[in-house]
């Protein structure tokens, strides 16, 4: 099993927005888009949990996925993000 690494931006965040780590790892688990930001070199997982659709940026190596963020996102910026490739 990979280890999961929370960085200090996104526990701020967390508690900023008031997200447990249970929806993080539902989002990680199932995401309902899995894309890969070109711009930051990262992993995004996007799924709607509770009827908000939550983004999640990550790296992964064989040892550990480091996520770095989460937020709400919305439909309108999910189609951005796949237009764009970010």
């Amino acid at each position: 099993m990979i280890k999961i690494e929370y960085t200090n931006h996104l526990l701020n965040r967390i508690k900023l927005r008031k997200i447990s780590k249970k929806i993080i790892n539902k989002i990680l688990k199932s995401p309902n888009f899995l894309l890969f930001d070109t711009l930051n070199q990262t992993k995004i997982a996007i799924k709607q949990v509770n009827n908000i659709n939550y983004m999640v940026a990550y790296v992964k190596d064989n040892k550990k996925l480091k996520v770095i963020t989460i937020h709400p996102i919305k439909k309108s910026q999910i189609e951005n993000r796949l237009k764009r490739k970010r």
